[in-house]
């Protein structure tokens, strides 16, 4: 019996076709690690609760729609993967916050019981004036309302429904009404969810291209491509006109379209109809009817109450609400992160993944907003204003004053700092004006915009990089949030679908225009100037951050290279970015291809240069025919390592996104102690030394440095981040693939030129001596320790062994390189909590 098996520490029953777990298993209260990946379990024991040793818990490949609440107990659970399985609960809301949220999560469900909440959101969206409102109005049981204003902003009301299987259950469907008018589409982004039923509604007496139902339909298969809709015919009643559009075409273009149907807005016929097809497909939403724990579903009725009367409260009266309602202290973060995904709050606090959100240092911390609907409409205040459009986007303070005159003059910056969160605006430094608000910015540009841009083309040794990305759909937003949140390289020569940028607005060397094209679906992004290779990474991540706001868009990115065609006829020819990286990473890498209209080959790296990760031999091959005088390639390098550095961390900032994957990601391994590599390596493979120091590093591209210097480099004096390891075999086994992913970034200045980097920033003052050494010695022993890694053989068990035996385990099988680089940033978060628990 495995019951008997009370000792046993780990468990590995992968890929066994098991259907059911024995409730005996609850009796191996000593085990650590837990393997069931790829079997065919429907549900586990409750008896897992017993096993309270458990450090981790394998379930991918399994058919579980729940997890038992009794994995909450288990707390020394460190490691929970269940991929690939269609769970229900935890809810994927939970999920997404990591494996402490689904413990809490479950743990509630354990100690206080669950109940079901019935309550979802209901989208509205489609041109002004067709009668969404008054739509809304009928749903609700009310009169038709004739002479409406228009919506500024949106408006939330509750829509109650009867569930069309459950008789006596009725769901509440927030219905969310947003304004039509253009400019109010850039702010509904922040509002649209993917977990909702979408209604979208145009007016039958204009016809459909009036009511730009492809323009919607774009719009919302970019914001929430997985999401239901249901497109309405309203004024069907006026002059009994019969809609007529392209339904099939429309159905096959947009998949997620249930249904059509025609509702008239006088006489309220077909509103049964309605409200029968938004029953059906309400029922079917990811929220409706997930259990929570009951003290977390009091919190969120108590704050959704108190939204009626109270637009925002403080942090401290925001804790100490769900904290009156029987939250746990440690579960207020889980709780309230959970309540701003569904949108029932906007919670920007600083211990929450949402505040890093945010690409402005200014933090929006001093609210919890209650009531979205208040925040849209005093953010509408703003973008309705004549002043503000008549002067192209400029919000003077005047005017700040007089529109948002009933606030103090704290939450008025609140406001602002909240607009510049979401890229609708960027503060200037003009004394009477507050922000230049992007969405009312001129659409052309001024005469002269191309002056400078001009200019620096005309200088000695100019280059210019570009890159387009073609666009499936063009949607709000783009491209003035990049141009709101490029705001440190403005010129002040921007319009709304573009703008000329610099480096260093003070002292520009290098010139980024960015362009959009919104009839041919396309955002160009060119840099000129003498250096423009980290311009360009800088101007991708900031338009890419931007267009990464939509999870349904189709992107791909382009390269141009133009040149005269056989009969000396100038010609663009573009090329797939992906399809170019994956030449020079082939095996044996494509250097060059055969340019069709020129017949002539190119290189690959020149294209590629400074817009997609290469490897040193790429870098090497560019390098070599580049003829330029010392300073100049010095210049290069410097640029070459900050941009390495930068598409290194731009992998694995990705990752920080997940709470559990979240820890410093750029670090170097020494010797404790002063000894030639040699020695060093015979004593380490022979298990003579049982210890080796990390040292974690300033993570700004171009930037790389320890953090904190010893007075003598030779020592192991405390330094900022910097650790002992005893027994770190089983670290550098794990974190070989990740030390092989950041050593391009570290090796390609030392790398190239070590020599001249060395005289020329030590002259200059760029970096004092005695750091340049020790970054010298750093790079120089990583580079080694590189190539002896698969040599070690870690035969003895430590603690920091036993610690990482089932992540290594893990990472050994692991084929998924994603998945592989977070189970490698999970393991060195938890070794550096272990290291300093502090986090200092």
């Amino acid at each position: 019996e495995i019951g008997s098996l009370t000792t046993l520490k780990g468990l590995y029953l992968t890929g066994n076709q098991l259907t059911q777990l024995p409730p005996e298993i609850g009796s191996l209260t000593a085990l650590e690690g837990l393997n069931l990946d790829g079997n065919q379990l429907r549900q586990l024991p409750s008896e897992i609760g017993s096993l309270t040793t458990l450090k981790g818990l394998y379930l991918r490949g399994n058919q579980l729609t729940q997890l038992p609440p009794e994995i909450g107990s288990l707390t020394e659970l460190e490691r929970l993967y269940f991929s690939g399985n269609p769970l229900t609960s935890p809810p994927a809301d939970i999920i997404q916050q990591g494996t402490g949220a689904i413990l809490q999560y479950l743990r509630g469900l354990l100690e206080q019981g669950e109940s079901l909440q019935w309550t979802s959101k209901m989208l509205v969206v489609g041109e002004g004036g067709v009668g969404k409102t008054n739509l809304i109005r009928r749903l609700r049981n009310q009169g038709f309302k004739g002479n409406l204003d228009p919506t500024h902003g949106m408006m939330v009301n509750d829509v109650l429904i009867d569930h069309p299987e459950k008789a006596g259950l009725r769901m509440t469907l927030r219905a969310w009404d947003f304004g039509g008018q253009d400019i109010y589409h850039a702010t509904h982004q922040f509002f649209l969810s993917q977990r909702s039923l979408y209604v979208l509604v145009w007016n039958a007496r204009l016809g459909y291209e009036q009511g730009r139902l492809r323009y919607w339909l774009d719009m919302i298969q970019a914001a929430a491509p997985d999401a239901p809709v249901i497109v309405v015919a309203t004024f069907c009643d006026m002059d009994k006109i019969k809609p007529d559009l392209p339904t099939q075409e429309l159905k096959e273009a947009y998949p997620q379209i249930q249904n059509f149907l025609n509702y008239s807005t006088m006489t309220n016929e077909g509103i049964e109809d309605l409200r029968d097809e938004i029953a059906k497909h309400a029922a079917g939403l990811p929220l409706m009817g997930r259990p929570l724990p009951t003290n977390w579903a009091k919190a969120s009725d108590d704050i959704r109450r108190l939204s009626e009367t109270t637009q925002l409260i403080s942090p401290k009266e925001f804790k100490q609400q769900l904290l009156d309602c029987g939250v746990e202290e440690d579960s207020l973060l889980t709780v309230a992160t959970d309540m701003h995904d569904l949108g029932e709050v906007l919670y920007y606090l600083p211990e929450s993944r949402h505040a890093e959100t945010s690409a402005h240092d200014d933090p929006i911390d001093d609210y919890v907003i209650l009531d979205s609907e208040w925040v849209s409409q005093e953010i509408a205040k703003i973008l309705d204003s004549k002043d503000v459009t008549k002067k192209h986007g400029l919000l003077s303070k005047k005017e700040m004053e007089k529109l948002w005159a009933e606030h103090d003059a704290h939450l008025r910056d609140f406001l602002l700092r909240l607009m510049e969160t979401y890229d609708l605006s960027y503060r200037t430094t003009d004394r009477d004006e507050v922000c230049l608000v992007v969405e009312l910015l001129p659409h052309d540009p001024k005469e002269d915009y191309d002056k400078e841009w001009n200019a620096i083309h005309e200088k000695p040794n100019c280059k210019e990089i570009s890159v387009r990305y073609q666009l499936n759909t063009m949607q709000p937003g783009i491209p003035t949030w990049a141009i709101a949140r490029a705001h440190d390289h403005s010129m002040g020569n921007h319009w709304r679908s573009g703008a000329v940028l610099a480096d260093n607005p003070k002292d520009p060397r290098n010139l980024a225009m960015l362009r959009s094209n919104a009839h041919d679906r396309y955002v160009d992004i060119t840099v000129r100037g003498e250096f423009p290779f980290e311009f360009m990474g800088r101007m991708k991540y900031i338009l890419e951050s931007t267009l990464k706001r939509y999870p349904g868009l189709s992107i791909e990115c382009k390269v141009p290279h133009r040149g005269d065609d056989m009969h000396g006829r100038p010609f663009v020819e573009y090329y797939d970015l992906d399809l170019l990286a994956d030449l020079v990473s082939s095996e044996p890498p494509v250097y060059a291809i055969m340019c069709l209209p020129s017949r002539k080959n190119i290189s690959v790296p020149q294209l590629l240069m400074g817009l997609h990760h290469m490897g040193d031999a790429c870098i090497a091959e560019e390098l070599k025919t580049i003829k330029a005088n010392q300073e100049e390639m010095l210049t290069m390098h410097r640029q070459f390592a900050s941009l390495q550095q930068r598409h290194f961390l731009l992998t694995y900032n990705a990752l920080q996104n997940h709470r559990d994957t979240r820890c410093p990601n750029t670090f170097v391994f020494r010797p404790v102690e002063k000894i030639e590599w040699s020695r060093w390596k015979q004593d380490f493979v022979e298990e003579k030394t049982g210890q080796i120091a990390m040292q974690l590093y300033c993570q700004e591209p171009g930037h790389w440095h320890p953090l904190g210097m010893p007075q003598d480099p030779t020592k192991s004096a405390p330094e900022i981040g910097y650790y002992v390891l005893n027994q770190p075999g089983p670290l550098l086994k794990a974190m070989g693939p990740y030390i092989q992913k950041a050593m391009p970034a570290f090796k390609v200045l030392a790398k190239l030129a070590p020599t001249a980097f060395a005289a020329y920033n030590v002259a200059t003052g760029n970096i004092d001596p005695a750091l340049y050494e020790r970054m010298k010695a750093d790079i120089d022993f990583m580079s080694k320790l590189i190539e002896v890694i698969p040599e070690l053989d870690f035969s003895r068990r430590s603690d920091l062994d036993r610690m990482a035996s089932y992540d290594l385990d893990l990472l050994e099988r692991e084929t998924d390189p994603e998945r592989l680089r977070g189970a490698q940033m999970r393991f060195l978060q938890r070794l550096l909590k272990k290291l300093d628990p502090g986090e200092t």
